[in-house]
């Protein structure tokens, strides 16, 4: 209650002129929370940012590799194949293995784009506004969301 007080002086039948000095402590009160807050959240962003990029770069290797399996297991699944024996049925462990190949990729592209998307996540979690009581507010928000999802490390 007291910080919308100070952030509205209107309320408080106070004069609202920049040389008030309940305004101006307000104003430098949340310039230096924001400073220090939002240097501490670009520094977090930029770790968040590194360790994606290169699970990105992993995902899409693995994506690459698990693919060529795939396109080369595959062709043991239709009828009439090399290992097709008895010319309508496929050995199980072909079906397991070629089940467990297409699992794989689709786990890799799924995490991939939760990637993606957490890196977008990641630049909105940047971006507040810097000035005033309001954008205080927001920054504490973003915090605490990242803080709640688990995603503060112990360097900060």
């Amino acid at each position: 209650m007291s910080a919308t007080i100070l952030d509205d002086p209107a309320k408080t039948g106070k004069d609202a002129t920049p040389g008030s000095s309940a305004v101006e402590l307000s104003h430098d009160l949340w310039s230096l929370y924001l400073e220090e807050a939002n240097e501490r959240a670009a520094a977090k962003a930029n770790l968040w940012n590194g360790s994606l990029a290169a699970f990105l770069l992993f995902a899409g290797l693995f994506a690459g590799v698990v693919s060529s399996f795939v396109i080369d297991s595959r062709a043991e699944l239709l009828p009439g194949s090399d290992n097709d024996t008895a010319g309508t049925k496929v050995p199980v462990t072909t079906l397991a293995i070629n089940f467990l190949w297409f699992i794989s990729l689709t786990s890799t592209l799924i995490s991939a784009l939760a990637a993606v998307l957490a890196q977008t996540w990641i630049v909105k979690f940047g971006l507040v506004p810097t000035k005033g009581f309001t954008g205080a507010m927001e920054r504490w928000i973003h915090d605490d969301n990242a803080e709640h999802w688990h995603l503060h490390t112990s360097d900060f």
